[in-house]
């Protein structure tokens, strides 16, 4: 075989294993952006599941919150309902009383 025929064999050799190399750099490629796109996806559910999570949690501090005003103002009628309740005690006795003296 001639010098050049050699070359000639030796470069498509080196061709062939090139092509090899670059089908297996592309399958890596693509089975990278597979990968990725998955994680995109992966990432953007958690991201809206984190949003109607803030979201839950805003409105059920909303809620607490509403609770808490309607609390304080039963606690206030309670209060007030006690002191009338002793007032009406009170002015009840004294009635007692006076009607013990009346009779």
């Amino acid at each position: 075989m001639s010098q050049l025929e050699k070359t000639k064999s030796r470069l498509q050799g080196e061709l062939e294993d090139l092509m090899v190399d670059v089908e297996r750099s592309n399958a890596n490629a693509n089975n990278l952006e597979k990968k990725q796109r998955n994680f995109d996806k992966t990432l953007a559910e958690w991201a809206a599941r984190v949003k109607d999570l803030q979201a839950e949690l805003e409105n059920a501090q909303k809620e607490s919150r509403s609770y808490s005003a309607e609390l304080y103002r039963t606690k206030a009628q309670f209060e007030e309902s006690n002191d009338t309740i002793e007032s009406l005690k009170r002015e009840n006795k004294n009635l007692a009383g006076m009607l013990l003296i009346l009779r």
